[in-house]
């Protein structure tokens, strides 16, 4: 896949993506997110936890989220990624699922927590490619107002049983 099959897929002038990322290898790179000690996250939420309620859950996760989905630019990568059919579980999203999310769901839950993590992951890319298509809600909306939207559900999907 080339740089401007990608910026086609996500909507946004090839320049834009070459900005951001000046080779293809960057690119891949960033949608890796590769930098990202995630146990560290996984560890830090679970130690927020009260208790095995996982009350306060999504305001701890939609926290994380934020400090390491929301980057510009591995956020970018891995929306196009995702919409191109590429590797999900290579992007930072899906290393923030298998790393974070999964491990949470089967703490906090009965049932299926593949299932429970995919529900609450597509709540995540769905808001980034919100921010993604319409820019101005990026600039707008406050760290406080994105936990007002996404934290209860997201806190539902994890400890439903």
């Amino acid at each position: 896949m080339t740089i401007r099959q990608v910026a086609r897929s996500v909507g946004v002038d090839p320049g834009t993506i070459r900005h951001y990322f000046p080779s293809k290898d960057d690119l891949v790179h960033a949608a890796a997110g590769a930098d990202i000690e995630l146990s560290e996250v996984y560890d830090q939420i679970a130690a927020e936890l009260s208790d095995q309620s996982g009350e306060g859950v999504g305001d701890a996760l939609i926290a994380a989220a934020l400090r390491y989905l929301c980057e510009e630019e591995s956020a970018l990568a891995a929306v196009a990624v995702c919409l191109t059919g590429g590797d999900y579980e290579s992007t930072v999203f899906g290393l923030f699922d298998r790393d974070v999310v999964t491990p949470l769901a089967r703490d906090l839950a009965s049932g299926d927590s593949q299932e429970r993590s995919a529900l609450v992951m597509s709540a995540f890319l769905g808001f980034q490619l919100l921010a993604t298509l319409l820019p101005a809600l990026q600039h707008t909306l406050r760290d406080e107002d994105v936990q007002a939207i996404l934290a209860e559900s997201i806190e539902r999907h994890l400890r439903a049983g």
